[in-house]
């Protein structure tokens, strides 16, 4: 992209693409659904042709794609950071965030009583992945956690990503293979 592109009119189409992507349902649409809606955000008023005033034709779709739906898909899988109303509700205790690790989004809580919590964020998708870098967050501090007499509570909360969804029995599954396990599902 030409350096000559003010950063408040890139925000602008930014935002525009956002919008574009929210009201396409972009992150639950498939690929060719998906390939579509970029060759229609190329020739967009407010997108494709706003960024032909600081670059070649050839290179907005790579915008558009690599850049701006990349970045909007990144954050709309982001799970929130604080989740400690979310297992106030659950632990039915005050409970306090002491340790984020932003790296493998888990994070260290305290509840009332010195009870500890640990929690891994993860997608739907990609809950397998949040439930392994739990459980290896876990055997790494098993020695600190015996020496210091400190019992660990898991959880595993899974983010649905805008407005995806999961069928009640892929859901029950779910539940029922990490409680099998002592993880507490925390669902959002």
């Amino acid at each position: 992209m030409s350096s000559a592109a003010p950063k408040q009119v890139m925000d602008e189409i930014y935002a525009e693409v956002c919008r574009q992507a929210d009201a396409h349902r972009y992150m639950l649409k498939g690929r060719v659904e998906n390939s579509k809606f970029m060759d229609d955000l190329a020739k967009h008023p407010k997108v494709g042709q706003r960024l032909q005033e600081f670059q070649p034709p050839e290179e907005i779709r790579h915008w558009v794609k690599d850049v701006a739906l990349h970045n909007y898909s990144a954050a709309k899988r982001q799970a929130p950071r604080d989740i400690d109303a979310l297992l106030r509700a659950t632990v039915r205790k005050e409970v306090t965030e002491l340790h984020y690790d932003a790296a493998n989004r888990l994070s260290v809580h305290r509840a009332a009583e010195g009870e500890c919590l640990l929690v891994a964020r993860g997608t739907y998708i990609k809950w397998e992945t949040a439930l392994r870098k739990l459980l290896v967050y876990r055997a790494r501090r098993a020695q600190q956690a015996t020496e210091a007499n400190v019992a660990f509570r898991m959880f595993l909360y899974v983010h649905l990503v805008d407005g995806e969804t999961v069928n009640a029995g892929d859901r029950r599954l779910v539940d029922e293979a990490l409680r099998l396990i002592n993880i507490t599902p925390l669902w959002a």
